[in-house]
C-alpha cells in the first residue's frame, strides 16, 4: 500500500543529495541529476525544539535505513561497534518493514563483517525495490510529486535498478517536460542494462526515443550501430529494437539508402512501423513510384490499425504527388475498413475541400456531424481544420456544440478566434475576444498563452487606416506577443505555430523575433530553425548582426541537421537566385547542396498542409 510522503523520505533524499550513494568510493560524492528537495519548513518560519527533534530523528532513521555510517574501511572492530549501536537505534524506525530489513542486514554484517560491503549493497537493492513499489503506487494514484521523490530514492540507492530508472525518466519527461534530464537518467543506467530481456529492450527503446525527441540523432546512430556491431549474438527481438532506432534516426538525417538497407537486413518491414519507415525513406529519397508500389503490395498482409496506417500513408503520398483524386479513392478504401472510425472521414473531408467538390464536401461534413459530434477528439480535429482554413462559420458552430456537450470550451473558442484571423477578419477576432472576456472573467485562464499569441497576431493583421493606427496596433500586438513569450516551457511547435501565423499576415519582423527566441531555446529542432530562416528571408533581414548569423550561415547549419520540409529549400533557392549577395563560391556551394532537397516534383500546397 502507498504511504503518503513523509519527512523520512525528505531526509533520505537529502542524505543522497549530500553525497551518499550505493557503491560510491569513500569520500566521493555521487553525481546528481536531482532537484534539491523542497524545504519542509516555509521560509521565515522559526523551527521549534520539537521540530528540530523530529528532524534529527528522521535524519538518524535515514542514515540507519541506508546504513550510510557503516565504516567499510576501518576494520572489523569498528564495523562490529557500528552494528551494536545501530541495532539499538533501529528500534526507533517506525516503518516495520524497513526496521526488519535493517536488523536483518546488521545481523548478517555482525556474522560476516568481512562481507559488510556486499551485504549493504544487497540491503540497498531491497530498499530500492521497496521505494520503487511505493513510487508505482503513487503514480497509479496520480500523486506525481510523491512518485517522483520515491523513484529518485530507488535510483540513488540502487543504481542498477533498471525499472526505477525507467520510471523516473518517464516522470521527468511526461510530467515535468525535462526530457534532457530523462535522457541523462537513462544514460547512467546503460552499464547495468541487460538488453536481451524484455525490460532491457523497453529501456533501450525508450532511451533512443527520448534522444530522438530532442533530435540527438547522431548519438542514436553512433550508439545503436556500435551495439549492432558488437552484439553478434543478440536475440532477434533485441536486434530489431536497436536496428529500428538506428534506421529511424538515419531517416531523420536524410540517409535514406542506409535506412532502407538496415530495414532489409533485419526484416524490420515485417511489422507496420518498419514498413512505413521504409516507404517514407524510399519516397523522401526520390523513389516515389517505388514507395507507392511497395505499400500497395503490402496492404493485404496487414489488418486493423496497421492497415489503416498504410492507407493513410498512401493517401498522403498521392496528395504530395499532386494526385488528390487517387488519394480520395484510397481514403474511401480506408473508410471501408472501419466506418465508425472518425479520422478517415476527416481526411476525406480535407481532400474534398482540396478538390473543390462542394456537394460531396457538404455531405461528408453532415455525416461527420451526425456520427461523431459526441467525440471530443474528432470535433477538435475538425475545429483545427476549420481554423486553418479560416472557416469561421464552422468553428462558431463547433464552439457552441462544445459548450452543449461539455467539451473544453476555451479551446474551441480559441480556434474560432484563429479562424477569424485566418479568414481575414482580425478586427472581429479582437472584438469577440473582448466580448467573451467581459462576459466571463477567467474564461481563457486555461489557454491564456494561446490567446495572447492570437491577439498579438490579430493586432498585427488588423487593417490600418493610417500610420498612427499602424504604429499603435504594432505596439499592442508586440505587447501581447511579449506576454506569450514569457510563458514557461513553450514547445518548439508553439513558436512555430505563432511564427507561421505572423508570416501569413505579413508581420515578418514580429515572426523573426518570436522564432529567433524559439531557436535560441531549442537549437536542435531543425523545422523551427527552417521556419526562422524563412521568416528572415521574407523580412529581408538576411545579414549577420550582433550575435545573429547570416541567413547563408544558418542555411549551412541547417543542412547538417534533420531534414526539414522541402518548403524551406524552395524559399532558399528563390533567395539565392534573386536577392542573395554572396560570394560566387558560397552561392554555388549552397545551391548545389540545396537543389536536390527542394523536391520540385512534389505539390507545394500539400507540403504546406493545404
Amino acid at each position: 500500500m502507498f504511504r503518503p510522503l513523509s519527512t523520512l523520505v525528505i531526509a533520505i533524499l537529502t542524505l543522497c543529495s549530500q553525497g551518499f550513494a550505493a557503491n560510491a568510493e569513500p569520500g566521493k560524492q555521487a553525481p546528481s541529476n536531482t532537484q534539491t528537495p523542497p524545504a519542509t519548513t516555509p521560509p521565515g518560519t522559526v523551527k521549534t525544539d520539537k521540530t528540530l527533534k523530529n528532524s534529527s530523528k528522521e535524519q538518524t532513521d535515514a542514515e540507519l535505513i541506508l546504513l550510510s555510517g557503516l565504516p567499510l574501511t576501518k576494520g572489523v572492530e569498528a564495523t562490529q561497534s557500528y552494528v551494536r549501536i545501530s541495532i539499538i537505534k533501529s528500534d526507533l524506525i517506525e516503518d516495520s518493514t524497513l526496521k526488519q530489513w535493517v536488523r536483518l542486514a546488521l545481523s548478517k554484517i555482525s556474522d560476516h563483517p568481512e562481507s559488510a560491503a556486499a551485504i549493504r549493497e544487497e540491503h540497498l537493492i531491497r530498499v530500492g525495490d521497496y521505494y520503487l513499489t511505493q513510487a508505482l503506487e503513487a503514480q497509479k494514484l496520480n500523486k506525481i510529486p510523491e512518485a517522483y521523490k520515491m523513484a529518485q530514492i530507488a535510483v540513488r540507492i540502487s543504481p542498477g535498478n533498471t525499472k526505477a530508472k525507467l520510471l523516473l525518466a518517464n516522470i521527468l519527461h511526461n510530467n515535468y517536460g525535462r526530457t534532457e534530464d530523462a535522457v541523462q537518467t537513462l544514460r547512467r543506467g546503460l552499464d547495468y542494462l541487460n538488453i536481451t530481456d524484455t525490460l532491457g529492450r523497453d529501456y533501450l527503446d525508450r532511451y533512443f526515443q527520448l534522444l530522438q525527441l530532442v533530435e540527438r540523432d547522431d548519438e542514436v546512430i553512433e550508439q545503436s550501430l556500435l551495439m549492432l556491431k558488437n552484439g553478434k549474438d543478440l536475440p532477434p527481438s533485441s536486434r530489431q529494437t536497436i536496428s529500428l532506432a538506428a534506421a529511424t534516426s538515419l531517416y531523420w538525417v536524410g540517409r535514406y539508402a542506409e535506412t532502407v538497407n538496415i530495414i532489409n537486413l533485419n526484416g524490420l518491414d515485417e511489422n507496420a512501423r518498419g514498413l512505413l519507415l521504409k516507404a517514407r525513406a524510399l519516397f523522401d529519397g526520390g523513389k516515389t513510384t517505388e514507395a507507392i508500389s511497395y505499400l500497395e503490395s503490402k496492404t493485404s498482409q496487414f489488418s486493423g490499425n496497421a492497415k489503416d496506417a498504410i492507407y493513410a500513408q498512401l493517401a498522403r503520398f498521392h496528395l504530395l504527388m499532386g494526385k488528390p483524386k487517387i488519394a480520395l479513392t484510397v481514403t474511401n478504401e480506408r473508410i471501408g475498413l472501419d466506418e465508425k472510425a472518425p479520422f478517415p472521414h476527416l481526411q476525406k473531408l480535407l481532400i474534398l475541400d482540396r478538390l473543390g467538390l462542394k456537394d460531396d464536401y457538404e455531405k461528408e461534413l453532415q455525416l461527420i456531424a451526425e456520427k461523431f459530434s459526441g467525440n471530443s477528439a474528432a470535433m477538435l480535429a475538425l475545429a483545427n481544420f476549420a481554423a486553418e482554413r479560416g472557416y469561421e462559420g464552422m468553428t462558431s458552430t463547433l464552439a457552441n456544440a462544445a459548450a452543449n456537450r461539455g467539451f473544453e470550451r476555451a479551446t474551441f473558442v480559441a480556434l474560432h478566434l484563429e479562424s477569424l484571423i485566418n479568414g481575414g477578419h482580425p478586427e472581429e477576432a479582437i472584438a469577440q475576444y473582448q466580448q467573451v472576456n467581459s462576459a466571463e472573467k477567467g474564461f481563457f485562464t486555461s489557454n491564456q498563452s494561446i490567446i495572447q499569441a492570437l491577439l498579438g497576431v490579430a493586432y498585427h493583421a488588423r487593417p490600418k487606416k493610417d500610420d498612427v493606427a499602424a504604429k499603435s496596433d504594432r505596439n499592442i500586438g508586440d505587447r501581447y506577443l511579449t506576454e506569450f513569450l514569457k510563458t514557461p516551457n513553450l514547445s518548439p511547435e508553439a513558436y512555430r505555430s505563432v511564427g507561421r501565423q505572423l508570416k501569413v499576415v505579413r508581420a515578418s519582423d514580429a515572426a523573426v523575433r518570436v522564432l529567433e527566441i524559439g531557436v535560441k531555446l531549442h537549437p536542435k529542432y531543425s523545422q523551427l530553425k527552417a521556419d526562422y530562416i524563412g521568416a528572415r528571408i521574407l523580412a529581408g533581414t538576411v545579414d549577420a548582426y550582433g550575435t545573429r548569423k547570416s541567413v547563408a550561415d544558418d542555411l549551412e547549419e541547417l543542412l547538417k541537421m534533420r531534414r526539414p520540409s522541402p518548403l524551406i529549400w524552395h524559399e532558399a533557392l528563390s533567395w539565392l537566385r534573386s536577392e542573395a549577395k554572396l560570394s560566387k563560391e558560397q552561392a554555388n556551394r549552397l545551391e548545389k547542396s540545396i537543389a536536390p532537397l527542394s523536391r520540385p516534383d512534389l505539390d507545394m500546397k500539400a507540403l504546406s498542409g493545404r
